[in-house]
């Protein structure tokens, strides 16, 4: 038996300097609203196939961030409503991550253009972070076999977890540049000149 205990400093300088992306701290849980999308507009709590499939996904599994699902009780239909989604209520949105206790919340959005889904329908996902706005993800993923549409969606909803982890990679993980020393010599008169110098390079 060896235990091991890694010098925190030590790597992540060594990271720093191969240019590796990394995770300082694990991620708290993050609140997943699945979202049906269709040309008559949004599809939040209601019983659907889309919900039905995340809600199959199974507990726990390898990947960076855990997912908590809402509960669609009374306080979270009367507590976000697709009127506030599409009118980008971040607020309201920011509160329903809050009564689950999570980090954050993102609404991931699935629209079936053929309104039905069966085997290799495409399926577009995009997913809209805390602030709402502009979706983080826009992609369109085939539907699989199944026994029913909620089945037939498992991969999508593995999709969209893939798709939701990489922006959250891209706005948490701490990038590690090259590090570069530069020698300055600055003539200086006196401690007043001292003192600004130091100040300047602190809030560099």
């Amino acid at each position: 038996r060896i235990n091991v205990s890694y010098n925190p400093a030590e790597i992540r300088r060594l990271l720093a300097g191969s240019g590796v992306a990394y995770v300082q701290r694990a991620p708290g849980p993050v609140l997943v609203l699945p979202a049906l999308r269709s040309d008559s507009g949004w599809s939040l709590w209601g019983d659907n196939a889309w919900r039905s499939a995340w809600y199959a996904r199974p507990a726990g599994g390898a990947g960076l961030l855990d997912v908590t699902l809402p509960l669609g009780d009374g306080d979270d239909i009367s507590g976000f409503t697709p009127v506030q989604l599409e009118a980008g209520d971040s607020a309201a949105l920011a509160s329903l991550a809050q009564r689950y206790e999570t980090a954050a919340a993102y609404i991931v959005a699935a629209f079936v253009p053929a309104g039905e889904v069966v085997e290799g329908a495409p399926v577009r996902i995009e997913i809209f972070g805390p602030q709402l706005g502009q979706p983080l993800v826009s992609e369109v993923v085939q539907a699989g076999p199944g026994t029913d549409e909620a089945a037939s969606l498992a991969p999508v909803v593995a999709a969209a977890v893939a798709g939701l982890e990489s922006a959250w990679k891209q706005v948490n993980l701490g990038t590690g540049g090259r590090v570069s020393k530069l020698a300055v010599e600055v003539p200086l008169a006196d401690l007043r000149g001292w003192v600004h110098i130091r100040n300047e390079l602190e809030t560099l």
